[in-house]
């Protein structure tokens, strides 16, 4: 064998021969590399037919390998006959594979629609309109709630309310605070402050409410330089 080839050889890059069975009535099969490196390679490769079914009332199939005898065994997919409700009030069906008879059996309920369970709750029902026992229940989402508009509750909070059932969720808001009216300083700035927490803000530039004349706009401005010392 030369370099090359044994290069290929010890990388793996074998030239295999075919496959071909190691004994009569035996399933093995071996490969051996056409170069002499010594590698070799087993397998088992069946001759199967196909399967079979085992008996005119059974779903279990199998087959046989026609060289060794091995067998598998297999269940085949049932052949179902349409569902049927066991009686005229319940919501039990069942149905059996016309081959084995294994029953195999559900519940299918006849639902009406989703209604609110009271007028002053947001969780919904439904009833089944064949049997007595069906009900399911629906818990409500946030969705599902009546809410109202959001209601201020201070500068950092609103709520809302289900006009529904009552059920309350606040909400955390950046700003929802009541300014004054803007003042400007000594220094030319402009403040204002939250009437409820005493928040202020400030700007260097002239808000576009501010008065044209402050002189003549006591009622809603106030220049008080020392209040912002």
């Amino acid at each position: 064998m030369g370099f090359f080839d044994s290069v290929k050889c010890f990388t793996g890059f074998h030239d295999w021969t075919d496959w071909s069975y190691s004994e009569t009535n035996q399933c093995g099969q071996t490969r051996k590399c056409n170069r002499n490196c010594g590698a070799s390679e087993n397998r088992t490769s069946h001759d199967w037919p196909e399967f079979k079914y085992i008996a005119s009332d059974s779903c279990e199939q199998s087959k046989c390998c026609s060289r060794c005898g091995s067998e598998e065994k297999k269940t085949a997919p049932h052949q179902w006959s349409e569902w049927d409700y066991l009686s005229e009030d319940r919501c039990d069906q069942e149905r059996r594979c016309t081959r084995c008879q294994q029953p195999e059996d559900r519940q299918l309920h006849a639902w009406d629609v989703w209604q609110h369970e009271s007028p002053k709750s947001c969780i919904q029902v439904r009833f089944c309109r064949r049997c007595s026992s069906g009900k399911e229940e629906k818990r409500p989402e946030d969705k599902d709630h009546s809410w109202t508009e959001p209601i201020r509750d201070d500068c950092k909070r609103s709520e809302q309310i289900c006009i529904r059932c009552d059920q309350r969720k606040s909400k955390h808001e950046f700003d929802l605070h009541v300014f004054g009216s803007w003042e400007e300083d000594r220094q030319g700035h402009y403040r204002r402050r939250c009437m409820e927490c005493g928040k202020e803000e400030s700007t260097i530039i002239r808000p576009a409410n501010f008065p044209n004349n402050p002189s003549n706009s006591n009622d809603t401005l106030r220049r008080h330089d020392d209040h912002f010392r």
